[in-house]
């Protein structure tokens, strides 16, 4: 629903969107947050809603069904109650921005990469609808420690808490509800073996497991487990710089209402240029 042209188009041209998470909240610091969040929801525990509110804050209305589920037509006529609400106003300026140039491309200035990550779930048997794009970032020195030791001669182990990273991959979605954090890894181990070496580079085949779970955010006596494999490709220049990075992770997640786990595929990527 949130991604049909015409409802991003009303969104961008006649609201300021705000996303509220009510996982995060900690602390006085988020006392008008979660104020705000309660005067939304009427103060239910729900994970998510798509609520529409006056210039001065003032609720106009609730969307009554799944954002996930809806049709756009159903959205661009709760978009358009609540301008009718509020009054005329022009269009706001919006230009169309790419958020992360450097999303999977490149470094940032302060050495960190962001790989691109995209993720496939299958539900009942069936691919779901959507694919998942993600981002995992890495500091300059997880990056490093992504390459082989100047000891290493063939095979090198990456560092536990660099393994853990790609946690997010394990799952099925984003959402924070059922997204795998770096502290639910239960295990990870990810060994390069270099071969190739020579004028035009090194080729480091990677390959390893990673293992997560975390309770479920409505019902903490149901664990969510995530599993995946872990076949990879690091391409290095002859000067031992990262020029290619290829991951694929294939594994299982169970839902906490599913019966049994569901296969899940990952795809991170990044290059240099």
């Amino acid at each position: 629903m949130l991604t049909d042209p015409q409802v991003v188009q009303l969104i961008r041209d006649y609201f300021i969107p705000v996303a509220i998470d009510k996982q995060t909240f900690f602390g006085a610091r988020d006392r008008e947050a979660i104020a705000l969040a309660n005067r939304m929801t009427g103060g239910r525990a729900i994970n998510l809603g798509v609520h529409t509110a006056s210039p001065d804050g003032d609720k106009i209305n609730t969307f009554s069904a799944a954002a996930q589920s809806s049709s756009p037509a159903a959205a661009v006529s709760f978009l358009r109650q609540a301008m009718q609400q509020v009054g005329a106003a022009p269009a706001r300026p919006a230009q169309n921005v790419d958020l992360y140039p450097n999303r999977g491309v490149g470094a940032l200035a302060d050495g960190s990469v962001r790989l691109a990550a995209t993720l496939r779930y299958v539900v009942n048997g069936h691919p779901s609808k959507k694919p998942v794009f993600d981002s995992i970032t890495l500091s300059s020195a997880e990056w490093e420690a992504m390459l082989p030791p100047k000891t290493a001669e063939t095979r090198y182990d990456v560092p536990e808490e660099i393994v853990r990273q790609f946690s997010r991959v394990v799952g099925p979605e984003s959402d924070t509800s059922n997204l795998l954090l770096p502290q639910h890894v239960t295990e990870a181990h990810l060994t390069g073996t270099m071969s190739g070496h020579g004028a035009t580079g090194t080729d480091i085949v990677l390959s390893g497991t990673i293992s997560a779970s975390r309770p479920y955010v409505n019902d903490r006596n149901k664990i969510m487990p995530g599993f995946a494999r872990i076949e990879g490709l690091l391409k290095l220049d002859a000067e031992g710089h990262p020029i290619r990075l290829t991951m694929i992770f294939n594994g299982t997640f169970k839902m906490p209402w599913a019966g049994s786990p569901s296969p899940t595929t990952a795809l991170v990527e990044w290059r240099l240029h």
